[in-house]
């Protein structure tokens, strides 16, 4: 081991920044999420072609990733949103109907026995989804067993459709023939805003809320109507059609909401993977270079692509040929050479060896600071 002291300047010459020019197209792709969620697009599509829109697809991919625990409380969170849309609807379209039944009281058009009961059912038909979605009873009780969406779904669903034919029933006792008001929004909620998420069952449900309606206004509304054949079956129709906009809507919306994960979670997981490679990158090269230096250069690159996309740049010039020049007074070199170092190297397994001159260097590197 020699040691020389001179004085005068040492040039810093960095002819090879390939890495640096990696680290910096690297950084320049981290800043645009939406390359990164292209790039997966056209991955995936090149893989499945249209089927990245296909709902079994999609739950396939779920299944095969274990991805459908964490996709259930991201779908949890959505559906909490539509659960306040309903109640803000459910509130706006009952006091809407409780003022205009008050109203037509008032004008003497419907029986006051009917509005008493109208009132009464109308509070009811707030007050039970109010309670069975209340976060203070909902999340815990959800947490502890597992059909808990699908019984309170099932309770709002038969106190909307019990609070509304029960006052055409009780219209039609007194001699005036009510139909009722919402058989589509009962469907709706069913389909699109109620938190249980099984389709199959949902669509048992709505058939389900369908033929009673169809048996309260076969039995009830149009008892006594002659055309009963005509207006029972336009409502069937109708009916049929709710359920099948229901039904598609539902579908679609899962597909939506499953395919937006899947981007999301690529989008975070392409960041996570170039944030790694750049730490990566930036280790290495703080390990050849200097800091100052590194900034320096990484610096230089940058403008170089920005010169790049401006269309400024010289093409005639040669990259990387700047040089980093620095002088320094008074500066120590030191030559070392590690005995036995060939020797060592045919013994020692490829791990072993670069450890063992990692601490070599490190150890170095201490000692020049300290002294």
């Amino acid at each position: 081991m020699e040691d020389y002291r001179t004085s005068g300047s040492v040039v810093q010459q960095i002819d090879a920044l390939e890495l640096l020019a990696r680290y910096s197209m690297t950084s320049a792709r981290g800043t645009s999420v939406l390359s990164s969620l292209h790039e997966f697009r056209v991955h995936e599509s090149e893989q499945t072609g249209s089927k990245q829109w296909n709902w079994k697809y999609l739950r396939d991919q779920f299944d095969q990733k274990d991805l459908e625990g964490l996709y259930r409380r991201y779908d949890d969170k959505l559906r909490e949103s539509l659960i306040y849309i309903y109640i803000s609807l459910l509130v706006l379209f009952t006091t809407t109907h409780i003022v205009a039944v008050v109203t037509s009281t008032y004008w003497e058009l419907v029986q006051w026995h009917s509005t008493y009961l109208s009132m009464v059912l109308y509070s009811l038909r707030i007050a039970v989804p109010a309670l069975f979605l209340f976060k203070g009873f909902y999340d815990p009780m959800k947490k502890k067993w597992f059909w808990i969406p699908i019984f309170v779904t099932f309770v709002i669903t038969v106190d909307l459709v019990f609070t509304d034919i029960s006052i055409a029933i009780f219209s039609s006792v007194e001699g005036v023939a009510l139909r009722p008001a919402y058989a589509a929004i009962a469907l709706l909620s069913l389909y699109i805003f109620l938190p249980m998420r099984n389709n199959f069952i949902a669509i048992i449900f709505g058939v389900f809320v369908s033929v009673v309606y169809i048996i309260v206004l076969a039995f009830s509304t149009y008892a006594d109507d002659p055309a009963i054949g005509v207006v029972v079956s336009s409502d069937i129709i109708f009916l049929v059609g709710v359920n099948l906009m229901g039904t598609y809507f539902r579908l679609m919306n899962e597909i939506v909401t499953r395919r937006s994960f899947l981007d999301r979670r690529a989008c975070v997981e392409s960041t996570l993977r170039l944030k790694f490679v750049k730490d990566q990158e930036e280790r290495l090269m703080l390990s050849i270079l200097p800091e100052h230096i590194v900034s320096r250069v990484r610096e230089d690159i940058r403008t170089m692509f920005l010169n790049i996309q401006n269309g400024s740049f010289s093409r005639s010039k040669r990259t990387f040929s700047q040089l980093y020049v620095e002088e320094h007074d008074n500066v120590s070199i030191l030559y070392a050479d590690v005995v036995n170092y060939t020797m060592i190297s045919t013994t020692l397994a490829p791990e072993r060896m670069v450890e063992l001159l990692n601490e070599l260097f490190g150890r170095f590197d201490e000692a020049s600071e300290v002294t």
